[in-house]
Order: structure tokens, then sequence, then C-alpha cells
């Protein structure tokens, strides 16, 4: 399962960042692309057994923002949460 894109905008400061996603708490998702401001996450899950039900994952992905020039740390938190589906 991956899900939309999500971007973080960097505002103000003298303009050289580096990104770093990371998990912070609940189900671990992968960020594709961890040093970047836009990235898709995916998240490897079982589907439930039954057909029809869902398995419903959250958990809570860091993006630390880091102003090069003055070492600056800033981060922000986004919930990740996917439904893994059995059907066919």
């Amino acid at each position: 399962m991956t899900t939309t894109p999500v971007t973080v905008t960097v505002q103000g400061g003298a303009g050289v960042f580096t990104i770093a996603w990371s998990t912070l708490s609940g189900s671990s998702a992968t960020a594709m692309s961890p040093n970047l401001a836009t990235t898709q996450f995916r998240r490897n899950a079982a589907a439930p057994t039954t057909v029809g039900k869902a398995n419903t994952l959250s958990g809570v992905q860091r993006c630390t923002v880091t102003e090069v020039n003055t070492g600056e740390v800033k981060t922000i938190d986004v919930t990740v949460v996917t439904e893994h589906w059995y059907d066919f």
C-alpha cells in the first residue's frame, strides 16, 4: 500500500535545508523519498482473513528540516493511515 504524496513547504530561512523523514510512533511506514520535501509512504501489512474486511494501520511520521547555515532544526509530524483489504 502506497499513500498519495505528502509535501512539506519550508518558509523563511537562508534557503539551504536538509530534510529527513522518520517513524516517530505507531505502525512504521517507509518514506519512498526520505530526504525530499515530497514523499509517499509505503506500508506492507497482511490483509485480514475475512473477505470484505480491512486492517487499518496508523503511525506518526516525522519530517525534520535543518537549515544548513544556522543549524536550526524544525519538525512537523504527519499521521499516516492505511487500510489493507482482503478482496478478490
